[in-house]
């Protein structure tokens, strides 16, 4: 009986998800530079496209949680943030809106299905981050990539300035209580991201060094 009254509650907190989503992403689409709250949200008829989505979402769900997030991920694909300057901090903004919306009541079961799927998709811009040193002849600029060996990566130096594009890939560990691992997942997000130059950085002489987990840029000064 309690496993029963879990599995509602869980199947109760992940449509909700699905209905959050839904209108944060018709916000998104309709008007991309305005932040994003949900209080400013109503509840208009949907798009025949995101009604499509929400009755296949909850067949799906009906099947098994994972066909159910897999239809998220199709939403949520590149073209859903396309154009988009800054897609993660307007996700994490979603993200805290939504928790303080279903603080009470649903936060549990909710919490934990949307947390799990959020944090494999949308953390993956924080597997690299790159520092810039200003030496005497020359910009030296560090990409720490943990597991690099595991990452594919394109790195150009041009005109326009660092251009790094590729697959991230993150492993996503799901552990009980006793911290033993109960699942395991594995996650490819795509990245495209450009970093500018100063304007006396040669970038035609940019030298790049591949380490195990960094890669170092090497740009003389003009």
């Amino acid at each position: 009986m309690e496993l029963e009254k879990k599995y509602t509650l869980a199947k109760v907190g992940v449509l909700a998800l699905l209905v959050v989503c839904v209108l944060l992403g018709a916000a998104l689409l309709k008007d991309k530079d305005e932040p994003i709250r949900i209080d400013d949200l109503s509840a208009p008829a949907m798009p025949k496209s995101l009604e499509s989505f929400s009755k296949s979402f909850s067949k799906e769900f009906k099947q098994g949680q994972d066909q159910a997030f897999d239809m998220l991920d199709k939403f949520f694909d590149e073209g859903f943030f396309k154009d988009n300057s800054d897609p993660f901090q307007k996700m994490e903004q979603m993200r805290r809106d939504i928790h303080k919306k279903l603080e009470k009541g649903l936060q549990g079961p909710f919490d934990d299905s949307w947390g799990d799927w959020y944090d494999a998709r949308f953390t993956g811009h924080d597997s690299f981050s790159m520092s810039m040193e200003d030496k005497a002849h020359a910009y030296e600029y560090k990409i720490s990539i943990p597991n690099r060996s595991s990452q594919d990566l394109k790195v150009d130096v041009t005109k326009d300035g660092i251009q790094i594009s590729g697959t991230l890939n993150k492993v996503v560990e799901k552990k009980n209580a006793d911290g033993e691992v109960t699942a395991r997942q594995e996650v490819a997000s795509t990245i495209s991201q450009r970093f500018s130059l100063p304007d006396d950085a040669n970038y035609g002489s940019a030298k790049i060094t591949n380490g195990d987990d960094q890669i170092i840029i090497t740009v003389p000064k003009v």
